[in-house]
């Protein structure tokens, strides 16, 4: 019966994981939480029981505000003409649920080719995200904002999260929206926001 309970309960543990809810992060620390029971009962507490604890821990003292990034440097970035426009937020929060539902992530992937694929790391979402949000700014006849693709360090209350030896996860890309017209930054995040919800720091 061993494969058969490994085997439910991946099952379980994917559909409870797919569901969108507004807060996702916490919605799957608390899925890994409640399943604990289930773990036990069925023998994997060695696979999978070590991961249980931080998960919930995290839930109650990580959200998206308590993410900052340093910058260190620019990718691409491109300036869209048009009419000003004060209130850009509304546009960002919809292109960005736009990429969370298009895109499905996945650390190595071509991001080439992520508007074929659907799939993407960092640097896909971050170009997804940001080819979009341009089609959307000159639909809408709305410009004077600089839209670029950065490559930064993730802070997490302050302390760098990029601990990891791996090349993949030494730094992590995001978008940076300049607008003119209210000399506002905004920092958008679209691969993390998967996991911590809608990320989008206004500087």
């Amino acid at each position: 019966m061993g494969w058969i309970g490994l085997i439910l309960f991946s099952i379980g543990m994917i559909g409870l994981f797919s569901i969108r809810t507004q807060d996702p992060f916490r919605w799957r620390c608390w899925v890994l939480a409640t399943i604990l029971s289930l773990v036990v009962d069925i023998g994997l507490e060695v696979q999978y029981g070590v991961v249980l604890i931080p998960f919930l821990f995290l839930s109650f003292v990580v959200s998206s505000n308590t993410i900052d990034y340093k910058i260190l440097r620019t990718i691409s970035s491109k300036n869209v003409q048009g009419k000003m426009i004060y209130d850009i937020e509304p546009i960002i929060t919809d292109v960005l649920n736009e990429t969370k539902r298009d895109l499905t992530f996945e650390l190595k992937s071509n991001s080439d080719v992520v508007e074929q694929t659907k799939v993407g790391n960092c640097v896909g979402y971050t170009k997804y995200f940001n080819s979009h949000f341009i089609s959307k700014l000159k639909q809408k006849g709305f410009g004077n904002i600089t839209v670029s693709h950065v490559r930064a360090k993730v802070l997490m209350m302050g302390q760098s999260i990029h601990v990891f030896k791996d090349k993949s996860l030494k730094d992590h890309d995001i978008s940076v929206i300049y607008n003119k017209t209210t000399q506002k930054t905004y920092l958008v995040d679209a691969s993390l926001s998967e996991v911590l919800g809608n990320i989008v720091i206004i500087k």
